[in-house]
């Protein structure tokens, strides 16, 4: 890592902010924040498989789960800091790892500049790669639900818009089998808001959120060659080109239809709208909630606006799962059953 070119940039941001940077309190601020950036941007020069790959043959071919590793990161967006827990579980097919080792892959993995949802991903597909298991989940909790006034949300007495919110339970879904339950919030929160909101409109479904709003997606070419894993994705990062298939109900516990649950958005149904009002956001276990807005339903997922910048706090759950855990409705419940006890 270059520490001097850190230093002499640190140096011109000062001046450039309308600082000195030979001022006594900033004198040793550009050596400061270039040990500083040395130390969380570490992971950059290490490979989190060296860690996973000391492990060691041994016949345990059930579950096991490492509990709330903490970590911290940067985004990459704006630099700015985020942190959270980590959540791992595998099914070994004959070699195990220590648990300390998947402690330090978390870390090399969070100590550059990251996204969540690529931690989530990098850090599955490290212990896929390695041990492989029969199946690895993966789940990080880190931020909020972004929607506009006239969105409202399910609770257990009927559909309410965000802002006649009193903290009642209401309906988180589970992004990977679309099946919903009631909880009560994590955390509720508005904020004023002006600038540009995607709104996704079609016949079945109407909804307009942040540009940072996680949606909860598939691309339909990738659909029709058979329905796969949903994945988050903030709806700035959607190809504007392309074609999604969106989850627009909710599914029965053991529901095996899809068909009249999907709503599909084509470009053209796909806009920006510039907005100038209330933001409100939803914290939910999930990562997802059951919305409506002008009578058409949705499943949603969080937003990752400026972590930690414009509202912290505030939590955004991701997940990965690998193998069986993807294969596998029962896998996953066991998974996130006991990843949950004692939350």
């Amino acid at each position: 890592m270059d520490l001097e070119t850190i230093k002499t940039s640190v140096r011109q941001i000062l001046g450039a902010i309308g600082e000195d940077p030979d001022r006594e309190g900033l004198q040793g601020t550009p050596r400061r924040i270039a040990e500083m950036y040395a130390e969380i941007f570490a992971g950059l020069t290490q490979d989190p498989r060296d860690v996973l790959r000391v492990g060691f043959e041994e016949g345990h071919e059930e579950m096991v789960i490492v509990k709330d590793i903490p970590f911290y990161s940067v985004c990459e967006h704006h630099l700015v800091p985020f942190f959270g827990k980590a959540h791992v579980g595998y099914i070994p097919s004959g070699r195990v790892v220590g648990i300390s080792k998947m402690a330090r892959a978390t870390e090399i993995l969070a100590r550059r500049p990251q996204l969540q949802e690529r931690l989530t991903t990098q850090l599955a597909e490290a212990i896929m790669e390695t041990l492989t298991p029969e199946g690895v989940g993966v789940v990080i909790e880190a931020e909020h639900l972004c929607y506009d006034g006239e969105t409202e949300i399910l609770t257990e007495t009927g559909w309410k818009r965000f802002a006649e919110l009193r903290m009642e339970k209401v309906a988180q879904v589970d992004p990977v089998t679309l099946e919903s339950s009631f909880v009560r919030p994590q955390q509720w929160i508005n904020y004023e808001y002006r600038g540009p909101m995607h709104r996704f409109l079609s016949d079945e479904i109407d909804l307009m959120v942040t540009p940072d709003h996680r949606m909860l997606v598939q691309r339909a070419d990738e659909f029709r060659r058979g329905p796969g894993a949903w994945r988050f994705m903030a709806a700035s990062e959607m190809d504007r080109e392309a074609t999604y298939v969106l989850p627009c109900r909710c599914a029965r516990p053991g529901e095996a239809r899809w068909h009249d649950r999907l709503a599909l958005v084509n470009p053209d149904q796909h806009q920006i709208e510039q907005y100038n009002g209330t933001v409100y956001c939803v914290t939910v276990p999930t990562g997802a909630i059951y919305v409506r807005r002008n009578g058409q339903t949705a499943v949603s997922g969080n937003c990752m606006t400026m972590r930690g910048v414009k509202k912290p706090g505030s939590m955004t759950v991701t997940s990965a799962m690998r193998g069986s855990f993807r294969r596998s409705a029962a896998t996953r419940a066991e998974f996130m059953s006991l990843i949950r006890q004692g939350h």
